[in-house]
């Protein structure tokens, strides 16, 4: 048997909640360069020539997206999650991050029905459309939640220590520049 395993530290939760806000952000890079009208028309034929890739890339990027945020999110005292974050904040913390982190929780509402009647788990009761109906979530919200996730992190982070993240990986300039490769060939 295994000996249980230490928790995290405080700075180790940080660390952790800001490398699943910046997975979320860049599978969410390349979800909307594949969907975005602009770009879609542009790079239309050359993903129609890998169909069998670009159909299950653009799925796949979409699951991480609400499997990710839903991580960040769920309550569990037992997980690596933002809610630990806020909890263990000073009230001081708590004070200036509250707007965001309420506004935070009410997209993440959004995003667990869809984690948990499609991606998660498949409702036996409600088919795709109806789920994504029930929870009733726009792209620009997801986006937003990401950009909160990321907000909500570094000022966690702040007051630990005086410290942010800078995100410096690029996943559009990497994803345009596979396309107009593709293109080309």
């Amino acid at each position: 048997m295994n000996p249980p395993a230490n928790p995290k530290s405080r700075k180790e939760l940080i660390d952790q909640v800001h490398n699943s806000a910046t997975a979320a952000d860049l599978h969410e890079r390349i979800y909307w360069i594949y969907k975005n009208e602009d770009d879609r028309a542009k790079y239309i034929d050359t993903m129609n020539g890998y169909v069998g890739f670009f159909a299950s890339s653009i799925q796949a990027h979409f699951i991480a997206i609400v499997v990710i945020l839903y991580a960040i999110y769920e309550g569990r005292r037992d997980t690596v999650n933002m809610g630990r974050l806020y909890e263990g904040a000073s009230a001081d913390l708590k004070a200036c991050v509250e707007t965001d982190y309420n506004r935070a929780k009410s997209i993440w509402k959004k995003i667990a029905i869809l984690r948990n009647n499609h991606f998660g788990h498949v409702s036996d009761r409600l088919d795709a459309d109806a789920v994504f109906k029930r929870a009733d979530i726009t792209y620009d919200e997801i986006k937003e939640l990401i950009e909160l996730s990321k907000k909500l992190v570094n000022s966690f982070s702040y007051a630990e220590d005086r410290s942010s993240f800078v995100e410096s990986l690029d996943s559009a300039k990497d994803t345009y520049r596979m396309l107009e490769r593709l293109r080309s060939s």
